[in-house]
């Protein structure tokens, strides 16, 4: 099966239209990818494991900022990241693990910590 399977661009497209529609989700990672993450565990979608993950991303100042998206297990370099077009050039939705971008938070996620730092 290749990457992402069909289903899980349909679900993920269809979630993020409905939710974000035409503006650009700045700030609302965690409220998109989070739901979303449920969503495609409640569908088995392509029978991916899919878990919302977070950690640092580079913004369009370059500096780095805390960000949340979600990690396909198994597979090292694909990620859904629905509100990836809120960096300079990058898509609505990005599928591939890019570590120069993203920098996944080290051990285990302690996440009062992680919406802490990514809400105030």
């Amino acid at each position: 099966m290749s990457w992402p399977c069909e289903e899980i661009i349909k679900i993920t497209e269809d979630f993020r239209s409905s939710v974000v529609q035409k503006g650009i989700p700045d700030n609302f990672c965690f409220a998109i990818s989070y739901p979303l993450s449920i969503l495609l565990k409640m569908h088995n979608t392509c029978n991916s494991n899919t878990i919302l993950t977070g950690g640092k991303c580079k913004g369009n100042d370059g500096k780095c900022g805390d960000h949340f998206w979600i990690k396909v297990l198994g597979n090292s370099d694909l990620i859904i990241d629905p509100t990836a077009s809120q960096f300079l050039g990058l898509p609505d939705i990005n599928y591939k693990l890019d570590p120069s971008f993203y920098t996944e938070k080290e051990n285990e996620i302690n996440w009062l910590d992680v919406y802490d730092d990514w809400a105030y």
